[in-house]
């Protein structure tokens, strides 16, 4: 219900302008989508994700060593650029230099992405698989 909300401004008043819409109805439309609560909700929910699903990852990469130190630092660096930038972006830079450097960010976050997932493709099944689990009353007994 929110993803819909978060629509660019600049998107929408293409589409409507592409099918012949009235400017003011769409002016309007624009308005009220943008001060509608669900769509800083829906922002915030997506920005609190990426940058912490991201960060997570990488340390999860980092603390296995499933892939290159480097492609998680990757990881991690490109999510955390989003709440950087953004926050810069709405004070000190430009808009246009914000969209540049976010974008720049998810460039980093592919070539890490496309790091670790090249080094998981070459992994055989005896190195990806896990080691068999170790009932806790083995655990326990094994301790005394």
């Amino acid at each position: 219900m929110v993803l819909p909300l978060n629509m660019n401004g600049d998107q929408l008043a293409w589409v409507a302008a592409r099918h012949a819409l009235d400017p003011a109805v769409i002016g309007s439309f624009i308005d009220a989508a943008g001060s509608d609560p669900r769509t800083s909700v829906g922002v915030l929910g997506f920005l609190v994700a990426i940058v912490i699903g991201s960060i997570l990852i990488a340390l999860a990469l980092w603390q296995s060593h499933a892939a290159a130190g480097w492609a998680a630092a990757l990881v991690g660096f490109a999510g955390a650029t989003h709440v950087v930038i953004g926050i810069l972006g709405q004070s000190v830079l430009c808009a246009d230099v914000g969209h540049v450097v976010v974008g720049a960010g998810l460039v980093v976050l592919a070539v890490g992405c496309t790091a670790v997932s090249r080094r998981l493709l070459t992994l055989s099944d005896d190195e990806l698989d896990l080691p068999p689990a170790v009932p806790l009353s083995a655990q326990s007994s094994g301790s005394s």
